[in-house]
C-alpha cells in the first residue's frame, strides 16, 4: 500500500487550501505535487515494462527415454519429465536430443541418428 503513497499526496495535498490561507496552501501544494510526481515517474516506468515470459529457447540437449509408446514418450531432461514427439519409434532407455520444446511436449530424435536436424533460427 505505501506504493500508492506517491499518488495520494496531490489529493491529500488539496485539504491545504481548506486549512490555510490560498497562498500559503499553494507554497506547499507546488512542491508536494513536484515531489509526488518525481516519485512516481521512475514507479510508472517500471510497471510499462513488458513482463518476460518463458525463459531462453533451449539449445539441443540429451535426454533419456523413461517410457515410450511407439512415437510418444516421457523424456528425462535433467531432473525434469516431458511429454516427447518423435519423428521414428523410441524404445526405454533411449539416449534423445531435445530439439524443440513446443508448449508441454518436447520434440525430440534419437541420439544416434546419422544427422539431427537443427532447432529453428541456428545455423551450421
Amino acid at each position: 500500500m505505501v506504493c500508492h503513497l506517491p499518488f495520494l499526496l496531490p489529493v491529500a495535498g488539496l485539504a491545504l487550501f481548506a486549512i490555510l490561507p490560498f497562498p500559503m496552501a499553494l507554497g506547499l501544494y507546488v512542491p508536494l505535487t513536484v515531489l509526488s510526481i518525481a516519485i512516481a515517474l521512475p514507479a510508472i516506468r517500471a510497471l510499462a515494462q513488458p513482463i518476460p515470459l518463458g525463459g531462453p529457447t533451449p539449445r539441443p540437449r540429451e535426454g533419456l527415454v523413461v517410457s515410450s509408446e511407439r512415437r510418444a514418450a516421457v523424456v528425462r531432461w535433467g531432473d525434469e519429465l516431458w511429454n516427447a514427439v518423435a519423428d521414428e519409434p523410441l524404445a526405454l532407455r533411449d539416449r534423445v536430443v531435445i530439439v524443440e520444446l513446443r508448449g508441454l511436449t518436447a520434440l525430440v530424435h534419437r541420439a544416434d541418428a546419422a544427422e539431427l536436424p537443427r532447432p529453428k533460427g541456428t545455423s551450421a
